[in-house]
């Protein structure tokens, strides 16, 4: 998977250049949530939905040593966040 590979190579170098924005990466969804937020709704592109199997988006965390690359004031959204909206419609 190309979206894999390219993740992994950029994980990598915010890793070793940018630790504060690696750190505010949140762990990869579930499989289960990320269903869930499809469920009797909508149907998530495929590159979402790889994307959340990668990373449930980003922490807000104002006190990390981030923001260059990773936003820490207007997180990424994650399968959670995706959840809430698709439970307001």
């Amino acid at each position: 998977m190309a979206l894999a590979r390219t993740v992994a190579r950029l994980d990598r170098w915010l890793e070793e250049h940018a630790p504060g924005d690696f750190r505010q990466l949140a762990p990869p969804a579930a499989p289960q949530l990320i269903a869930a937020v499809t469920e009797n709704r909508f149907e998530l592109h495929p590159d979402v939905r790889s994307s959340l199997a990668l990373h449930d988006g980003s922490a807000l965390d104002r006190a990390c040593a981030a923001g260059a690359f990773v936003p820490t004031d207007f997180p990424l959204p994650g399968e959670r966040r995706h959840a809430r909206q698709a439970a307001l419609h």
